[in-house]
């Protein structure tokens, strides 16, 4: 946000600011941060676990792995349209924060022109 201009930041409403610091921040941290950790700790299970099996059984071991494969390809291929939606979502709550932010704020003048059916039109 610091390296923003002061034009840039006109632009913006304060309730994208508030839902970044809010929402995204959170969804990045269980889902990048904490989620990059367990992949590794679910790769290295894996590749400890697929040794083990050619070690063992590699007869039962070929089939598992080939399924274990067809799994991960399945999960790549449609990991974009998590992404994708993660971002429709984040733009969701961002224009939900705003709206909060905006009756908030003109919580007042909605009290004194009674004007809470039209608000909640909205």
């Amino acid at each position: 946000m610091l390296d923003k201009s002061i034009s840039q930041f006109g632009y913006g409403t304060s309730a994208k600011f508030i839902s970044a610091f809010s929402n995204d921040l959170t969804s990045i941290e269980s889902n990048y941060l904490a989620g990059t950790i367990n992949l590794i700790l679910t790769m290295m299970l894996f590749i400890g676990a697929a040794i083990a099996a050619l070690y063992l059984q590699w007869i039962l071991a070929l089939p598992i792995l080939a399924v274990s494969l067809v799994c991960i390809l399945f999960s790549l291929k449609y990991g974009e349209r998590l992404v994708a939606k993660e971002k429709q979502t984040s733009e969701e709550n961002m224009d939900f924060v705003a709206q909060v932010k905006d009756l908030l704020n003109g919580f007042i003048v909605i009290k004194s022109f009674k004007a809470e059916k039209e608000v909640l039109q909205v």
